[in-house]
């Protein structure tokens, strides 16, 4: 392996009253291949108690370069 990233995060979304964000927290090397970390951010807006987040973890796409 000589090299290796990620592929691009879906794009975000901000709506006025929920929205969705991707963010990358890490990529490595890992093992044969490359590994990726990510964090999807889901919000929600109501009128009672204003914007809400939620984090999840996100699996993002990866890809290795290989040379022989």
């Amino acid at each position: 392996m000589t090299g290796g990233g990620v592929a691009a995060l879906p794009n975000n979304y901000y709506g006025s009253t929920s929205s969705t964000e991707y963010v990358l927290t890490g990529s490595m090397p890992y093992g044969n291949g490359w590994k990726a970390a990510a964090k999807q951010i889901k919000g929600s807006y109501s009128s009672y108690s204003g914007w809400r987040f939620s984090t999840f973890s996100y699996s993002a796409q990866v890809y290795a370069v290989c040379a022989s």
